[in-house]
């Protein structure tokens, strides 16, 4: 005679040393100005420094005080074989998101977007540069940034500047993310930590997607369908270091308050995740899609 299968929670674990601790976004249309956090505004930028282009490497030389972090893996066909000058999608200073992993002598992250479709290992969208700064060193800032070329991918571009409604939570994994030897003991999920029973299922933490800093990827396809999980440069494991998520704006799974609902973040490509290097964020990063 079968097992009754376990009741709603009954048999969870304590999932403490596995979770992370992450920032929701929220963001919405706003004004923000280049000395502000934001999505899809102006960079804090100096007008004496190279706008960075793809996959140009030499005008990508980092400045004094600047960290350039490049994306691994990635392969993109530039039309003509032109260099493409990137585009601004998001910076965040230390002053808004203390726990970000700013490397030593830096108070500022910026992202920037290639237009052109990059193909990689668990990856399809734009091209992923992260800049790492020292805002201090910005006096003069550079107005009017080259503007990427025409092409059909405008999708993979911020469609509206937003300012963020920040909220703190704690995010927990998956059951197929745990160790093997925690997930066997497990009496409602397989061998591949796969739910069996949905009661368990609908009384395990769920993990959030909406565009975040920090906690754990939501992996709509398996982390393990071709993606790398460890630093291309020294092999350590990776970490979220943000999501955007194609499209947000209310969001009534986040127990925080939020504004009224109205216009939000927009990327008409896939949702993109950055991870990067556990050890030192100054290491390549690895993007992913879902």
């Amino acid at each position: 005679m079968p097992s009754e299968p376990p009741r709603a929670g009954e048999g969870i674990p304590d999932l403490t040393p596995f979770a992370r601790a992450a920032v929701r976004l929220h963001p919405r249309a706003g004004t923000p100005t280049a000395r502000d956090s934001h999505i899809g505004g102006p960079l804090l930028w100096p007008v004496d420094e190279p706008w960075p282009h793809c996959p140009d490497t030499a005008r990508n030389e980092a400045a004094p005080g600047v960290i350039h972090t490049p994306a691994a893996g990635l392969e993109a066909a530039h039309p003509d074989d032109k260099a493409m000058p990137l585009a601004g999608a998001a910076q965040f200073f230390r002053r808004d998101f203390p726990k970000l992993p700013f490397p030593d002598g830096t108070d500022l992250l910026q992202v920037l977007f290639c237009p052109d479709p990059h193909d990689g290992p668990g990856y399809w969208g734009p091209g992923v540069q992260v800049i790492w700064r020292n805002s201090s060193g910005v006096t003069d800032l550079l107005e009017s940034p080259p503007e990427p070329f025409q092409t059909d991918h405008y999708e993979y571009l911020p469609t509206v500047p937003c300012s963020f409604a920040p909220c703190e939570f704690v995010d927990h994994p998956h059951p197929s993310e745990l160790p093997a030897e925690v997930n066997a003991t497990l009496p409602f999920t397989n061998e591949r930590g796969e739910f069996v029973d949905d009661e368990a299922e609908d009384a395990w933490p769920p993990l959030a997607t909406g565009s975040k800093l920090g906690g754990l990827t939501f992996w709509w396809t398996s982390s393990s369908d071709g993606f790398p999980l460890t630093c291309p440069d020294c092999d350590a494991g990776l970490e979220l270091l943000l999501a955007f998520e194609s499209t947000e704006s209310q969001d009534d799974d986040c127990p925080c308050d939020q504004p009224d609902d109205g216009p939000g973040w927009e990327l008409a490509a896939s949702s993109v995740n950055v991870l990067v290097c556990g050890a030192d964020a100054t290491h390549a990063i690895r993007p992913h899609a879902d």
